[in-house]
This record gives structure tokens, C-alpha cells and sequence, in this order.
């Protein structure tokens, strides 16, 4: 059964500020802008803001409801909602989806930014690009940012690139019942935003199962509109590959010393590249200690 407070003023706010959300905000970053793509997506979003105001009751709570997690695991509809998630992350989707999955499984081995992995898959020959979402607060959710790599496929499919997909959904003290459909999330997600949507909802519906349990309250930035609003919301896509300026910082060299930079090559791993600074053959510091200016 499920039981929907009548609060009108708090639902048309939820739309206000989910069109407000909808609109491209005025900002800085590089790239092109990208609002959620249909009013499914703006209703996702209102759904999400006036979640809290929908409590979803079960028909009859089994006794041991308030016991171990043993029982948890054994509730009917556990076996239900594991065969979602395989429907979901099973797909074998096209070709042009496995060639994906197969360069980004062998790349998250040794690319940890997501810039870098965006780079490895347009060497390969994808129109990848990396996707920044930003979102103010709203509701009980709190503002945040995210980035991530998409690929622009044929036939205008997109498919969302996650490298650890399960780190966005650990909680605090999960039931067995939750560590379970945990464990079913792959390392490598390559899939449809419909598809990551569905199992967004999947996974946060159990978050605030296994948490009531636990009985502590589900935080911010595991409820469903945050969450939503990290793949879902506006967002910048940017194609380039290196990143060229550092203006926030002094990431100057050190005069004196050499300097030894990680550049990332895709062919054969990672390679180290000398710089000499200045056309010295030794530091400053070498000097010093060889030709006894310290006084040691």
C-alpha cells in the first residue's frame, strides 16, 4: 500500500526546481551543454525531490522483520529483485557495446582518471567524451559534482562508462540481504542511461531498506536524487584529452632539481620521461654536497 501526503505547495515546488535544474546554468567550464534528455528525466527528478513524502508500506511485516539479516536474504522478494539487476546488467546490447566494454575492461587495469580513460577509448577510435554534471540543492539533497565518460555510439546510443560502479552505492553497516546485490554490480558498468537509471532506483530503494534496518538514516548523497542527479541532470561533455593549464595553483618546477613526469601512453603502459632543467647534468644540490659548499 502505498500512502501519498496531500501537500500541492510542496509538489509545485519540486517542479520549480526541477525546471530550474532543466535550464543550462551560467558557468565557466569548457564543453558543450547537455539538458536531461526527455521530461521523463524532469519527472525523475521531481519524483525523486518528493521522495521522502512517499512511504511505501508492506502488506504484512513478517514477524522476524526486526531479526538478523538472515532473514532478510530469505524474503521473497529477494530472488525478484536479483533477477532485475541481472535483466539489467546482463544485456548482451549490440556489437558496437561489446567492442566498449572490452577496451574499457582492459584499460581500467591501469587508467585510474577518468580523462585517461575517456583518451584510451577516442584512441581506439570512440567518440568518448567526459561528462561533468553539476546540481545546487534541492530538497534534502545536498549540491555536489560528478564526472564521468560516455561513448556516442551508432544510431545515436549512448552508453554511460563506469569503472566502479558499486563504490557509488556502499553504505554503512548493509544488511546481507544488501552485500548480496551488492556483489552482483560488475567492476566494469557499460551500459544505457535507461538502464543505469533503472538500477539507480533498483539500488536506492534497497539503501534505504538496509539502512532502516541498520537503523540509521540513509545521508545525503546515497538518496535518489542525488544520485539521479549525477548521471541524469545538466551536464558539460568535453572531448579533450589533456588538460593544458593549471591557473589555481604553483605547479611550477623546482629550480635545482630534476624533474621526473608520468606522461600516460596507451601502446605499452606507462613510460617515464627525464627532463634535464636548466641543461644541467647534475642539481644544484649535488653540487653543493660534491663541492663542499655546505661546510659538512
Amino acid at each position: 500500500m502505498i500512502e501519498i501526503p496531500g501537500r500541492f505547495n510542496q509538489t509545485a515546488a519540486a517542479f520549480d526546481v526541477a525546471a530550474a535544474r532543466a535550464r543550462p546554468p551560467c558557468d565557466s567550464s569548457s564543453g558543450s551543454d547537455h539538458s536531461p534528455e526527455d521530461t521523463a528525466d524532469l519527472w525523475d527528478l521531481v519524483e525523486s525531490f518528493i521522495d521522502r513524502e512517499v512511504r511505501v508500506l508492506p502488506e504484512k511485516v513478517p514477524e522476524e522483520d526486526n531479526d538478523e539479516d538472515k532473514s532478510d536474504v530469505d524474503e521473497e522478494d529477494y530472488e525478484d529483485v536479483k533477477e532485475r539487476l541481472r535483466e539489467i546488467l546482463e544485456n548482451p546490447g549490440g556489437k558496437e557495446r561489446r567492442r566498449i566494454m572490452e577496451e574499457a575492461v582492459k584499460a581500467s587495469g591501469f587508467v585510474g582518471e577518468k580523462r585517461h580513460m575517456m583518451a584510451f577509448l577516442r584512441n581506439k577510435g570512440f567518440d568518448a567524451g567526459l561528462c561533468k554534471s553539476r546540481w545546487e540543492r534541492f530538497g534534502k539533497n545536498t549540491p555536489g559534482r560528478y564526472e564521468y565518460v560516455d561513448v556516442n555510439g551508432e544510431d545515436k546510443n549512448r552508453f554511460i562508462v563506469e569503472t566502479n560502479l558499486a563504490g557509488e552505492f556502499e553504505i554503512a553497516r548493509p544488511t546481507t540481504r544488501y552485500l548480496s546485490l551488492l556483489a552482483q554490480l560488475p567492476r566494469v558498468f557499460v551500459g544505457t542511461p535507461e538502464e543505469l537509471k533503472q538500477l539507480v532506483r533498483i539500488m536506492c530503494f534497497e539503501i534505504r531498506r538496509s539502512m532502516r534496518r541498520a537503523g540509521i538514516d540513509v545521508p545525503p548523497w546515497r538518496r535518489n536524487g542525488y544520485l539521479q542527479a549525477k548521471w541524469f541532470g545538466h551536464y558539460k561533455r568535453t572531448s579533450n584529452e589533456v588538460v593544458t593549464s593549471f591557473k589555481s595553483c604553483d605547479c611550477g618546477p623546482r629550480v635545482g632539481f630534476e624533474e621526473v613526469v608520468k606522461t600516460a601512453t596507451y601502446n605499452g603502459g606507462f613510460k617515464e620521461v627525464e627532463r634535464k632543467m636548466n641543461d644541467l647534468k647534475v642539481s644544484h644540490l649535488t653540487m653543493a654536497f660534491n663541492g663542499g659548499g655546505l661546510g659538512l
